[in-house]
């Protein structure tokens, strides 16, 4: 009776205790890096928040294979297997943020830029913009929101039948009936992220080509961090055929043997510690321009909403001058 076989190897084997330490002890070196983007008001940004958090859950997931390797115990299979499958597609949706940030800000002209994601981060460029006349781009917005709209959607799916594939999992070992069924949801799990990541990147590629005002340095951290990515994604979806009839097998395609588990580290963990690194080495929100919250607005805003909030402004200055006594609408005092 054989069953799939679990991405990374079973953690029960001797070769899983150096690498699993060397990688929560990265992951937890950091740490403090983290927390120090996440805490400074110029760097601060929710957008890559998923990235933080996984960067913990790493920690823990390492440690449990670690402990497992030296106790001979198959640990939470379900969890380890779960973190393992679909933990870096928090990173692509940060990912998916970030692309569209970087193509939301290169379409908003003179008269639109006020909504732009990256004024929050350089409200200079509000200044810049004010004098000279630059084109709107309302229709590639459009589009550009619409296609962040439904990768996300992908991405989603990609999560949820990674969970219900690895919650399968551990079931199987006893009873594969539902081996067919587990394995479907793998590759379908492993093919919308790996086709979904191709559209984002193709997008990327598209807008820096097409979009006169796409950032260059945004494209670069953004190229080097999709590549890592997309080495993740294939592995993941090169490595779902395999089978295996025990944990402790190390025949061909149990995913135990040295060479397997040097793959899974180098072609898994390390390119997730990479592209987190890469992130929070440089100040993401304001390279890419994601502001504090990402592309928050969704749609653009409508001419009534900037005229009532362009009236409310102008009562609050009307009202409240600035080192003054308040005065009426008529501008004598009340």
């Amino acid at each position: 009776m054989t069953f799939p076989s679990p991405t990374g190897g079973a953690s029960i084997l001797h070769e899983d205790f150096v690498p699993s330490i060397i990688f929560a002890v990265l992951y937890g070196c950091m740490v403090p890096l983290i927390f120090y983007r996440l805490a400074h008001r110029r760097s601060r940004t929710l957008v890559i928040a998923g990235c933080a958090s996984l960067s913990i859950e790493r920690i823990v997931v390492l440690s449990l294979r670690a402990n497992a390797s030296q106790t001979e115990s198959t640990g939470p299979i379900k969890y380890m297997q779960t973190s393992i499958g679909v933990g870096f597609l928090s990173i692509c949706l940060s990912y998916k943020d970030l692309v569209q940030c970087f193509l939301i800000n290169a379409t908003y002209g003179t008269d639109t830029y006020y909504q732009a994601p990256i004024l929050a981060s350089q409200p200079i460029l509000r200044v810049i913009y004010s004098t000279q006349r630059v084109a709107d781009m309302p229709r590639a917005r459009s589009t550009a929101r619409r296609i962040g709209g439904l990768c996300f959607l992908a991405f989603l799916g990609a999560i949820v039948t990674g969970i219900l594939a690895a919650v399968k999992y551990s079931s199987l070992i006893n009873n594969n009936s539902e081996a067919g069924n587990m394995m479907m949801l793998r590759y379908v799990s492993a093919g919308l992220a790996l086709g979904t990541l191709l559209i984002v990147g193709c997008g990327m590629a598209l807008g820096y080509l097409y979009l006169p005002r796409a950032n260059s340095a945004a494209f670069k951290l953004l190229v080097a961090v999709w590549l890592l990515l997309c080495t993740v994604a294939i592995y993941r979806a090169a490595v779902l055929h395999n089978t295996t009839s025990s944990f402790t097998s190390t025949e061909p395609g149990s995913l135990n043997s040295p060479a397997d588990k040097a793959f899974f580290y180098i072609f898994q963990i390390l390119p997730e510690w990479l592209s987190i690194l890469a992130l929070f080495s440089v100040n993401a929100r304001e390279i890419v321009g994601s502001g504090p919250w990402g592309d928050w607005r969704g749609k653009d805003e409508s001419q009534a909403a900037k005229v009532k909030r362009e009236r409310k402004a102008a009562e609050v200055l009307i009202m409240k001058p600035m080192n003054g006594p308040p005065v009426a609408s008529d501008g004598e005092p009340p």
